[in-house]
């Protein structure tokens, strides 16, 4: 479907499979280190980041906030195989993240927790560092946010 796609993945443990394939790196790292996620990232955004890890609220939370930055504008933040009652707290804690009821490959639920990234324009930026950012379609108020 999407043959120019960069495929980069991150695990503890090494694959049990050959990744010889010139689209697809693979980095031994772990997820809850923010040095291992910026390792992997190697500053580069990406379109699609799927998060089918630890399965642990906290390890998946951390996640989420190193990788966030590197999600472009835009972009699709999925969530894998969390308990339903977690998916609700999650829904409570994120209110644009939508959770889709989904089940796994041997018949028990497994919803998804999917977020998009807003589309922002930069509007203008400060000595301070802060920068004035207006959600793309949106015409009034700017949304602020500190660094690049």
């Amino acid at each position: 479907v999407f043959p120019l796609a960069l495929i980069v993945g991150m695990d503890l443990q090494p694959p049990c499979f050959s990744l010889a394939v010139s689209q697809v790196e693979f980095h031994l790292a772990d997820q809850r280190l923010r040095e291992d996620c910026e390792r992997v990232v190697e500053g580069r955004q990406f379109d699609f980041i799927v998060d089918d890890a630890s399965h642990q609220p906290a390890d998946v939370l951390v996640c989420l906030l190193w990788m966030w930055p590197y999600l472009k504008s835009g972009g699709i933040y999925v969530i894998e195989d969390l308990e339903p009652h977690i998916c609700d707290r999650f829904a409570a804690l994120l209110p644009q993240a939508t959770v889709i009821p989904n089940t796994g490959p041997f018949g028990g639920l497994e919803p998804l927790i999917v977020l998009r990234k807003p589309k922002f324009t930069r509007c203008q930026k400060f000595p301070s560092g802060e920068q004035c950012a207006l959600e793309a379609g949106h015409s009034g108020g700017c949304k602020w946010y500190s660094g690049d």
